[in-house]
Order: structure tokens, then C-alpha cells, then sequence
């Protein structure tokens, strides 16, 4: 059966350069082991063509043909540029698919468009163990392949599979979140008094919503053909390959807590969370630098991810970070601040070590003009 996004595909399909993609996923292979590259890997936002189509977002909720005509924006967009993004796509329903399969009423905002920044409201998830004195006899441990948005995420994976056969395009998991983040949304804000008024509920819950996110992303990995221990990462930073890991765990909860409340509660769950996988990604958002020290000594932690890079030195996250656990950076040249200069201080901060660093600029440039720029500049300057 023939669909609108048929021609978007083929759109896609006209600029994706398989021997430039083999060659991107060599370099981000090497950063990511520590190895030599020839530069490090660089992959530019940017926002689509004008003629691509900006649906709202409640429509690719409910249309999984425009899900992927959304989701095909940005492949489209890196491919144009050249520059080392992995092709892929992901069921994008949000933060909220594993709180809804617990039985938590979904918010989905109704004017907000895809290509907007204020898309990144929603979808919202209501909390439903939101009373005084938790407990969870009545939490039912949700079935991946019937509850909630699980079941549907499933459904779109399969469909983009079908649409995307042969294309080069990949499908990855989709925003599975991690345990903590999971149990904030189910719990709410008293979640953070749980940890000294019912530690034993947290560890209970948390154990659960664990079991649940290894399960999920066990089911999806077997759909989309993607290995346990290796795969692409998408929302931190498109198409991030992920060589040795093949979790993507989102803790942006970790900043309520103490390095104490850290070690005590969060980093045994992230490792169990990861070991099925070999560990993987990591991503937080905020400032996190108290706790980063026990994030990097959690095992399986691979590669990290911040959120908010304007909180960080990037010479300082390196020297913490070298050997350690590639870095996925996601800062971009300050208002006004030449391309140049920029890129030389990017190589100072990196000095003759340039490796394990995935440079992804999130929020990197305005239109394809300027990321052409930034991708051509970046390699003529490593490369010279």
C-alpha cells in the first residue's frame, strides 16, 4: 500500500552516501574506543528544508506515516550536509511510553509543532502513585506487547522497518528513559522525600521499573534487528553509534540527589539496568558535575551525555573523562563567536589527544548554509 512518506523516502534516499556513512561509522567507532581518528566525528542540527513538511505534534502521535515523514527531516537534513550522523529513526512518542504502560494518564500538547523548540514540552506523563504513604500492592507490572503507548511503539517500529527496507536507514529503540527517571514520573516531586522517608518503596520501585526497561529494550532491539550490545542513539544527539554498550539511559532525575543518595539508590539500579546491554549511554541534563565522579565509577557506563554543556568546561569534563568514557558533546559556538575561533578552541581544549569525543551541535545551526559551513570548516581545519 502506497503512502505520503513513500516520497520522502526516496527524497532521503537521493542524498544518503553509503561509503560517507561507513566512513562516519569507522570514526565514531574509534572515539568511542579511545582509538585514532583522523578528525573527531561531527554531527550538525539544522533545521529542514522549508518544503518538508512541520506537522504538529499530536498529529505524528496519532499517524505513524507522518511519524516517519517527521523523523525523516533529520535524516534528509544530515545526509545533505555530510556530515557524520547514522541514519536512523525512532517511534517517537516521547518520555512518556513506559509510565503509560503502568496505567498513567498521558498529556499530549496540541498546537505544538515538530520543528519548533517548544516542541520539547511534551507529551507529559500524570503521576500515579501520588499518595501520602506509598505502597505498590496495586501496581500492575505492565505487558509489553498490550499496554499502553508499548504496544504502539512496537506497531510503528514495525511499520518504518517495512517502509525503510534497503534504504541504509536504521530504526532504533525509542525514548525508554531509564529507572529513576521512570519512577519520578510515576511517583511525581514525593519521590524526592521517599529517598529518607520510605527508602525501602524507592528500592522496591526502582527495582521494577528497571526489570521493566531492560525488558522493553530487550523486545525492541529483537524487532529492529539492532544487537544487545551495540546500537544508535537518538535524542541526545542524532545518530550517535553506540560500539561498546548498547544502552541509551536518560537520568536527567540524578540532580535532586546527593553523591550520597547517588551511590545509595541509583548507581546499583543503572548497573544492573545496563549490564544486560554491556553497559551504553548515559545522559542527564542540568548540572551534574558533584556526581559525576560516581556516575564514571558506575560500571557499563560507556559514553555520557549533558544536557546543558554551557554548565560545563570542556577542558575539565576531558581530563575527568579521558579513558574512562566517551564523551557525546553537545556545545556550539557562543552568540557571535566566529566559526574559526570557535573550531580553535574546541582543538585547544582537546590538545593532541583528539579522540573519545562525538561532537553532536544539537542546537548548531540555522539553516543547511550553515551547517555545510560548519562541516566543511570543521574537517578542513583537523584535516589540514
Amino acid at each position: 500500500m502506497s503512502s505520503k512518506s513513500e516520497k520522502f523516502i526516496k527524497k532521503v534516499e537521493e542524498v544518503l552516501d553509503p561509503d560517507r556513512i561507513k566512513e562516519s561509522l569507522k570514526r565514531q567507532k574509534a572515539a568511542w574506543n579511545f582509538r585514532k581518528v583522523d578528525y573527531p566525528p561531527l554531527i550538525v542540527n539544522c533545521p529542514p528544508p522549508s518544503w518538508w513538511p512541520n506537522f504538529r505534534y499530536i498529529e505524528i502521535f496519532n499517524d505513524m506515516d507522518k511519524m516517519l515523514i517527521s523523523e525523516l527531516a533529520s535524516v534528509y537534513q544530515h545526509c545533505a550536509i555530510g556530515d557524520d550522523f547514522i541514519p536512523c529513526v525512532r517511534a517517537n512518542y516521547g518520555v512518556v511510553v513506559i509510565p503509560s504502560a503502568f496505567g498513567s494518564e498521558v498529556y499530549v500538547p496540541k498546537n505544538i509543532f515538530v520543528f519548533e523548540k517548544t516542541y520539547t514540552v511534551g507529551p507529559w506523563a500524570k503521576p500515579i502513585l501520588n499518595v501520602n504513604h506509598p505502597n505498590l500492592k496495586n501496581l500492575k507490572i505492565p505487558d509489553p506487547e498490550k499496554d499502553g503507548l508499548m504496544r504502539r511503539v512496537l506497531e510503528t517500529e514495525e511499520y518504518f522497518i517495512e517502509k525503510l527496507e534497503n534504504t541504509g536507514v536504521r530504526v532504533c529503540v525509542c525514548d525508554t528513559q531509564g529507572p529513576l527517571d521512570i519512577a519520578h514520573m510515576l511517583r511525581g516531586s514525593k519521590l524526592i522525600t521517599d529517598f529518607f522517608k520510605y527508602p525501602t518503596f524507592v528500592d522496591k520501585l526502582l527495582e521494577i521499573t528497571s526489570d521493566v526497561y531492560i525488558e522493553f529494550n530487550k523486545i525492541q532491539k529483537s524487532i529492529i534487528g539492532e544487537p544487545l550490545m551495540q546500537g544508535v542513539a537518538k535524542g541526545v544527539g542524532d545518530g550517535i553509534w553506540m560500539d561498546k554498550g548498547g544502552a541509551m539511559l536518560r537520568a536527567d532525575s540524578v540532580i535532586v540527589l546527593s553523591p550520597r543518595l547517588y551511590r545509595r539508590f541509583c548507581k546499583p539500579i543503572h548497573e544492573k539496568s545496563l549490564r544486560p546491554f554491556n553497559g551504553g549511554l548515559m545522559h542527564m541534563c542540568g548540572n551534574v558535575n558533584p556526581l559525576l565522579e560516581d556516575i564514571l565509577s558506575t560500571r557499563g557506563v560507556r559514553a555520557i551525555n549533558l544536557g546543558n554543556p554551557e554548565m560545563y568546561k570542556l577542558s575539565e569534563l576531558l581530563n575527568l573523562l579521558h579513558d574512562k568514557a566517551c564523551l557525546i558533546w553537545t556545545g556550539h559556538p557562543r552568540p557571535n563567536q566566529p566559526l574559526h575561533e570557535w573550531i580553535k578552541e574546541v582543538a585547544s581544549n582537546l590538545g593532541d589527544n583528539r579522540t573519545g569525543i562525538i561532537f553532536s551541535l544539537y542546537e548548531g545551526a540555522n539553516n543547511f548554509e550553515e551547517a555545510r559551513r560548519i562541516v566543511t570548516s570543521w574537517k578542513e581545519f583537523f584535516l589540514k
